[in-house]
């Protein structure tokens, strides 16, 4: 069994937060991290064009290791949704099959001719249109 966690999350005693699906609490050290990113903003003239690239291909190495794949396996986006639209995009599909997602907010990234939804209850299920 995992210890306890607790000690790392600014939770409260006595709060007993379960709804991490809608946002999970942030761990002190990624508060952190997230404070020193926003404090070399404060200069951005320290920054060159080559700054953008290295961090980026940093974090997809460490990242990379952890899962135990190639760097150039790992994909950086600003959410899970845009990731499986961008997936969804280029996935070759015809006539009689079918894309499920979850929310449809990612439709609009989708070719238009995979744009026709079928809802079935909470779940609008995408079909080519040619």
């Amino acid at each position: 069994m995992i210890p306890s966690q607790r000690s790392r999350f600014a939770i409260p005693d006595g709060v007993h937060y379960l709804n991490c699906a809608y946002m999970a609490p942030l761990a002190k050290e990624v508060s952190a991290a997230m404070a020193e990113g926003a404090r070399l903003k404060e200069q951005p003239w320290s920054f060159r064009p080559a700054d953008f690239f290295s961090i980026a291909e940093e974090f997809r190495s460490r990242a990379a290791r952890l899962a135990g794949a190639e760097a150039d396996c790992i994909a950086i986006v600003p959410s899970a949704s845009y990731a499986l639209a961008i997936a969804a995009r280029n996935l070759p599909f015809a006539r009689g099959q079918h894309i499920v997602t979850l929310a449809w907010a990612l439709l609009r990234l989708l070719p238009v001719r995979a744009r026709r939804i079928f809802s079935l209850s909470n779940f609008p299920i995408v079909c080519p249109t040619d």
